[in-house]
């Protein structure tokens, strides 16, 4: 017996992935090998990963030689992963969907340039839910990608837009029932609920966002307040409708301080209100923050209402570790709070407010003495 219990220790020495109880350790990277018929060599296949949002990250590239290509990368909680190719108008501008855990080993296997068309085999539980979607959608998403690559060949692409809107509606009729019918919820159910809560948030999509709200509503408690749940919550409630020069502050909008209080806009009233939206990776909002704290120390009529855009664990610990002159709020909704309200292109935002709270000023982008410039162009 001790024999065996040394020889099964070496065992799992010597093969990294197992653990004190056979299972495959945390830190084995997922492999993916990819078929690929009729495709001719020399394509880059892209890897990326995506978390909650919108924004994806690179992991790795390769290139299709004799039809095949494969990647390694370590497994992440909370991402999904997804195959792209920059040789858009070759191949459609779709991507293949992937799940991984540690130790998986994923096959895609394809033929011709329709992406969306390869199929992903795996013994990953997530990857199997997925699939049971995918495939009530496959039809409409092929003939949506052959349209694409047609429409793009004879130039008409913003054409394409107009003409896919009917198969659109109908994945997401499918879609819908889907999420609708699961019976418990899962990293693919999460991930389709989000994607869909933000269409109808970025589309203004009423008819849409009734729909995902409804079935949003009975979801569990402890679903709601994961952080992509939070998100979603976020996106079926917006915050509000587009806010011009001329309107009145949302005077009751509650903001977070680095340690938790709540503030509204009414403790500022009686005084000249400049809001800032920023984020800590913005280079303009870095290079925003001399003046910012200038004005911070030497205008006694004006406050100045840092409202930051990151998730809260950041926030919190880059603003407790660069303290900053003004007030350092937070709503904790991302980009979906005020800041969605004033619909500008991106960050930082200023938002110049009368003391009573009457907007006279908006703006995206930052260069040197323009907080100044807008603040002395409202006295005149």
């Amino acid at each position: 017996m001790k024999i065996y219990h040394l020889l099964f220790g070496f065992i799992c020495l010597i093969m990294s992935s197992c653990n004190h109880k056979g299972q495959v350790s945390h830190d084995t990277p997922f492999n993916i090998t990819g078929e690929i018929a009729n495709v001719e060599d020399g394509y880059m296949i892209i890897l990326v990963k995506r978390t909650t949002g919108s924004s994806t990250d690179m992991i790795a590239i390769d290139t299709l030689i004799n039809g095949s290509f494969s990647f390694s990368a370590a497994a992440e909680d909370n991402v999904s992963y997804h195959l792209v190719t920059p040789h858009v108008g070759v191949f459609s501008s779709m991507s293949v969907d992937i799940y991984a855990e540690p130790g998986a080993d994923i096959k895609v296997k394809g033929d011709g340039y329709l992406i969306k068309d390869w199929r992903v085999e795996s013994k990953v539980k997530n990857q199997k839910i997925y699939q049971s979607y995918q495939d009530l959608v496959a039809p409409m998403l092929h003939q949506m990608q052959e349209m694409e690559l047609e429409y793009r060949r004879i130039g008409k692409d913003m054409e394409y837009l107009r003409a896919k809107d009917p198969l659109d509606k109908e994945v997401t009729d499918i879609t819908a029932a889907w999420l609708k019918d699961q019976k418990k919820v899962s990293a693919p159910w999460l991930d389709l609920m989000y994607r869909y809560a933000n269409a109808a948030f970025q589309l203004k999509d009423k008819e849409l966002q009734k729909k995902i709200t409804a079935i949003w509503s009975d979801i569990d408690p402890e679903t709601r307040e994961s952080k992509k749940g939070k998100i979603i919550s976020v996106l079926l409630s917006p915050a509000g409708p587009t806010l011009n020069i001329g309107d009145t502050l949302p005077m009751n909008t509650r903001m977070y301080d680095i340690d938790g209080n709540v503030h509204t806009f009414n403790e500022f009233k009686g005084k000249t209100m400049l809001l800032y939206f920023g984020s800590y990776g913005c280079k303009p909002c870095v290079a925003a923050k001399k003046e910012l704290g200038e004005l911070a120390s030497d205008n006694e009529s004006l406050e100045i209402i840092g409202l930051n855009l990151d998730g809260e664990s950041a926030w919190r610990s880059k603003g407790k570790s660069n303290p900053v002159k003004w007030h350092d709020f937070n709503e904790l909704k991302g980009s979906y709070g005020l800041s969605s309200r004033f619909e500008t292109p991106g960050i930082p935002t200023f938002v110049i407010a009368s003391p009573e709270g009457k907007i006279l000023e908006i703006w995206t982008g930052y260069s040197d003495g323009i907080i100044n410039e807008r603040l002395n162009g409202i006295k005149r």
